[in-house]
């Protein structure tokens, strides 16, 4: 297993957590959907990058990086606040730069 697949897994396990934190905190049902949803998503990027990697990390890289644009607007209305939406946003941008080299890289 590949570091960049430990990466994915702690990525998709952090949203999933995101999620139900954000619904249990807050009772807000969009965070745990989106957590949710995209957590899992982020697993079945894991899993296929055992079997082709290179579509793996780039649809991987693809939804970290829609998640980090629709998370900006969220970080902007309360720049101050760094939680949750910062947070969000900066290990976004991090994973999609990660998975774009690890597809790049994998070619």
């Amino acid at each position: 297993m590949r570091a960049i697949q430990v990466l994915v897994a702690l990525y998709a396990v952090f949203l999933i957590a995101g999620g139900v934190m954000g619904y249990t905190r807050s009772r807000s049902a969009p965070s745990l959907i989106a957590g949710v949803l995209f957590g899992a998503l982020e697993l079945g990027v894991f899993a296929l990058a055992f079997f082709r990697p290179v579509p793996a990390f780039a649809a991987g890289a693809a939804l970290a990086g829609l998640l980090a644009v629709s998370t900006v607007p969220r970080y902007l209305k309360r720049p101050s606040k760094f939680m949750p939406a910062g947070l969000l946003l900066l290990v976004s941008v991090l994973v999609a730069i990660a998975l774009a080299f690890g597809a790049i890289r994998t070619v």
